[in-house]
């Protein structure tokens, strides 16, 4: 039933984003190339399940800290600045301005408190299925 529902959302994101970017039939010039976007806008849809966004990291764990439950490694808190792009089906999105605990897929280098980074992330389930919690793939510090 829930995937028929994430179907049915992904399906209604595309067809409402496809109305939104028909290209001007008055403009014979315009092609169907579609520039690149930087900026998320409702409806837009990147990897499903993932996230792109700017954040400004509060702090760099360097033990193990808990994330819903479970011990992970690589983790930081980090301040959500601007959600870039959005996946279908992401439960628990982000908002501006919210403090969040994300865990690296791989131990952060040269990364420092007060920075700004651009970062892709997976969102995962708690062990409970109540909450969600973000493992950053890649990011690039931006400040």
């Amino acid at each position: 039933m829930k995937s028929l529902i994430i179907l049915l959302l992904f399906t209604f994101g595309l067809a409402c984003h496809s109305v939104k970017e028909t290209p001007n039939e008055n403009n014979s010039k315009e092609t169907n190339e579609q520039p690149v976007n930087t900026t998320a806008t409702p409806g837009q849809f990147g990897i499903p399940g993932r996230i792109t966004f700017k954040a400004k990291v509060k702090e760099i764990y360097v033990e193990k800290k808990n994330i819903c439950g479970v011990e992970k490694s690589n983790v930081a808190q980090v301040e959500v600045l601007k959600i870039m792009e959005r996946g279908s089906g992401i439960t628990n999105l982000p908002t501006e301005k919210e403090v969040i605990l994300v865990s690296f897929l791989l131990p952060p280098k040269n990364l420092g408190s007060e920075m700004i980074i651009q970062a892709k992330a997976k969102e995962s389930l708690c062990p409970t299925a109540s909450k969600t919690y973000f493992t950053i793939n890649s990011y690039k510090i931006l400040e």
